[in-house]
This record gives C-alpha cells, structure tokens and sequence, in this order.
C-alpha cells in the first residue's frame, strides 16, 4: 500500500484557528477537560496541550498517562464503566486491540469528527485506520515507521553497516556478539515490544507480495497456519537462536530495553519511530541510523510497516464534548503536528503540510514510501483483539521453548474463529 507522505493539501488554518482562543463552551459545561494518554506520547504532547490553555484562559487539561500492559485495558474499562476521560487515547485500524478505532465505534465510545476541517486532509491511504463507515473518529497525529534503530558510534566500534539482506542480517548479529555488544535490545515482559520484530518482517514476507491478506483472512481464502506467517515466525526464532536479541528479554521491561541503545550497549532495536525520541532523551550525544529490517536476501523487495501512532479521539459520552473537540482541532494545527513530529524524531506527520521537513534520519523511510513499498501494521486490520492476545502470548511462549511457530498461529487463528 503506498502512503503519501508529501503534497497533502494543508489543514486550513483559520478555520480551525477560530474554534480556538474562544470555545464558547455552552452553559454549564467545565473549562477542565480530562484525557487519558499513552506515555508513550507525553513527550509529544505536553507541549501543546500548555499551548491550548495558555490560547483560552482558565482552561486546563488534567491528564492520566498509562504505560505497559495495563493501558489498554484501563481505558477500555473507563469508558465501559461511563467514567473515561473527555479526551481518549485511540489506535488506529479495526482490530487488534481494546482500544482500535473500530473496537471502541463498535461499543459507541467515540465521537463522530467527521465535521471538523482537518478531516477532509486524512490521506486516503490513512482511511482505514481513522475511519468507520465513511465517518471520521480519530485525529491521526503522526505516522511512524517500524523498522531498526542503529547506534552509529556502536556501529562503528564493531566495524558494521546496516544490514540490507536476510544473510547480511545474521553475520551482523553474528558480527555484534564478537564485538561485545548486544545486536539488538529485546525486552518482552511488555507484551506488545514483542510483536514488533514479527510485524517488521511481515510487511515483506506477507503483506508486500499480498497487500489485501489481512481481507483474504476475514474471507477465509488463507490462514495463518499454512500461510508466510510460518517465515515470519519461523525467522524470528531463527534470529533469537542465532543470539540476535539481549539475553533472558522476557525478563526485560520495555524502559529497560532503550538505555543499552543509547549508551552504545546494544547495537540496535527494532521499534516504532513514536519511541526514538526517548531515545534520544537518554543520550543527547548519540547518532543514529534508520533501516527497514530485512526479511529476504532481495534488498528491493523490502517493504516496511508504517501506521498512525496513539491518535486522539472525543469520548461520545462527554460533558465537556465542545471543549474537546476544539482541543483536537487546535492539536491539528500543521504548526503542532510538525512540532510533536520533532520532539518525537521518528515520524512524520499523518495529515502532511508543505512546512515541514523531515529529519535526514527518515530519508530510507522517505525512499520507501516514494517506491510504495509499506505498508499498514497488521493488526490494524485484524477482526479482533484475540488474535494478538493469542501472538503476544505465544511469542513469551515461544522464547521459553513452550510453544512452536506453529502452535502460536494455530493459536492466533483459533482466536479468529
């Protein structure tokens, strides 16, 4: 699926400037909104969110950050119970999990955003990820690519190079032992880091040659057993058995697996570009490459993943509805959209603006989308949340030799059914 990047037309900016500095809130509505939001993106955030109470005096944005595996499931909860936030935390896409686009619309949590200025600009390609049923639900703030991190001083000190080939990849890791180093950090006690690795190799073994498989599975014309699914897993044990990843990483908590990136202890990490600016906020001296991680020994045939990260979204239930929406408004302004890509360093902007630019880290991502070779993470477009519960499981399961690459698909389909 190719995503444009650059010549989206831009968001009009006084439109969405008069809803701001004034939000004429009506009469018995609060000036304090709630949100709840992923740590993930406080860095992002917090920025703009004091720009909006310093724009209209007396409001103020209280917000619950969440972390780890517990996130999700804490706000799907809220807004279950009728006690969410005005301002929610949504991902993008179907499926996957609690908090998707398509499973909180399912159980009428979300707004309808449809009306606002900024969506009409959501790219086509981006529709499945923000939208329901032709209706607008979510402000997609940045889209991030997944692929490999590399520390370019801990590159150097082991004389290495990004690896562009599936053979280039294992003497890399081969390479990055005998220097000293951890080839790339790996911790799995947070779930979700664990799926990264396999999604990244997914966009070229399954979703690059089958762009619709995700709509093949809900048709019942393929599975996940019997399927390229088997390399993507197949090859994930085959890079944990080569010694690729840190020792003991179920042990490992995701904040636990970016220091050794920073400091040059591990070569490399394979995550979202949400997480490089934290990163980089560990080690403000560092340098930094950027690669799709390879799957096949044919480099042009790599493709990468790349979705919109958190977006943020107005609870259908809230008291302070007209206050959030402005707030979601003034959040896609293309000056704070650029300035939450920024301070996050690994992502561009979902709604693209001619103002801004992108970090000389992006330039591979850049060459990949201008070559159509990305596409969207897979559990965007899964039919539900048990399917990844049934992976996430199964990758702990498979890195303590309890489970098989085929036992955790035959897992991930049963789930489907």
């Amino acid at each position: 699926m190719r995503r444009r990047i650059i010549h989206i037309p831009v968001v009009t900016a006084l439109a969405v400037s008069a809803l701001v500095g004034c939000s004429n809130n009506p009469q018995g509505e609060s000036r304090t909104l709630t949100m709840f939001a992923s740590t993930d993106a406080k860095s992002a955030y917090e920025p703009v969110i004091k720009a909006f109470e310093g724009a209209n005096p007396g409001v103020k944005i209280n917000v619950t950050w969440g972390s780890g595996n517990e996130f999700e499931s804490t706000e799907a909860t809220q807004l279950t119970s009728g006690s969410g936030p005005d301002l929610v935390d949504v991902l993008p896409g179907t499926g996957g999990n609690l908090i998707t686009v398509g499973s909180l619309v399912k159980q009428g949590h979300l707004e309808d955003l449809s009306g606002t200025s900024w969506a009409a600009e959501i790219p086509d390609s981006l529709r499945s990820q923000t939208d329901i049923n032709g209706k607008t639900y979510v402000l997609p703030g940045l889209l991030q690519p997944l692929g490999a991190f590399y520390n370019t001083q801990a590159l150097q000190e082991t004389g290495l190079r990004p690896p562009a080939t599936w053979s280039e990849l294992l003497k890399f890791c081969a390479k990055a032992k005998a220097g000293g180093k951890v080839p790339f950090s790996l911790g799995l006690s947070d779930q979700w880091v664990g799926q990264l690795v396999p999604y990244a190799l997914a966009a070229t073994l399954v979703y690059g040659p089958t762009p619709d498989w995700n709509a093949q599975l809900q048709a019942g014309k393929v599975t996940f057993p019997d399927s390229a699914w088997e390399q993507v897993f197949g090859k994930y044990l085959e890079l944990q058995k080569a010694g690729c990843f840190s020792a003991d990483p179920n042990g490992i908590s995701f904040d636990n697996t970016l220091p050794p990136v920073a400091k040059g202890e591990a070569v490399a990490i394979v995550q979202v570009g949400g997480v490089f600016g934290q990163i980089q906020n560990l080690n403000k001296d560092a340098r930094y490459q950027f690669q799709a991680l390879p799957a096949t020994d044919d480099a042009k045939a790599t493709y990468i993943p790349a979705s919109p990260g958190h977006g943020v979204g107005v609870n259908a239930k809230s008291l302070n509805k007209k206050l959030a929406i402005d707030f979601v408004n003034f959040m896609a302004l293309p000056k704070n959209l650029n300035a939450m890509a920024k301070t996050v360093g690994g992502g561009v902007p979902a709604i693209s603006n001619q103002e801004f630019q992108p970090a000389e880290l992006l330039n591979p991502f850049n060459d990949l989308v201008a070559a159509g070779h990305v596409s969207p993470f897979p559990d965007t477009g899964w039919p539900n949340p048990q399917i990844q519960n049934a992976q996430l499981v199964g990758i702990q399961n498979l890195f303590l030799g309890k489970a098989t690459p085929e036992q955790v698909l035959t897992a991930m389909q049963e789930a489907l059914n």
